[in-house]
């Protein structure tokens, strides 16, 4: 079986930009994978990678996972600003610092289950996607009050 061959090691510049364009947090082994990142420059990108965590332009977050600093985690506790006429409720995380800006917007689309409808002031447990404008959309897990 034929070998890819190895394309150029990526510059400090595109790791950033390609962790920031993901709508995930990646792991260590993701982007060995799109970088196609060999063997004998595994030590040297894993440096790059300490480097650019070190200087605060990207987070290691849950399962040590690499995201930009301000996104949230792909599963959090929301609290319910308010619900338009269609059922879609707006939030905000529930456990958030005024220190770090204005909360995201996070959109939670209507339930299809009979009584399953978010209220005001209402927390619940939710499944988050980064949208492309970078607020969120939400599904929800579980209503918790």
């Amino acid at each position: 079986m034929a070998r890819k061959k190895a394309g150029p090691f990526p510059s400090r510049d595109e790791v950033v930009r390609f962790i920031a364009e993901s709508p995930t947090p990646l792991t260590k082994r993701d982007l060995v994978r799109a970088f196609q990142i060999q063997v004998e420059d595994r030590p040297r990108f894993k440096d790059l990678l300490r480097e650019i965590e070190a200087a605060g332009e990207v987070d290691r977050g849950r399962g040590r996972r690499l995201a930009k600093p301000e996104a949230l985690p792909s599963v959090t506790v929301v609290r319910v600003r308010s619900v338009d006429l269609d059922g879609e409720a707006t939030a905000f995380p529930d456990r958030w610092e005024e220190a770090d800006g204005p909360p995201p917007r996070i959109f939670i689309a209507p339930e299809s289950r009979p009584g399953a409808a978010l209220s005001a002031g209402q927390r619940a447990l939710v499944r988050l996607r980064q949208q492309p404008d970078g607020s969120y959309a939400g599904k929800v897990l579980k209503a918790l009050d």
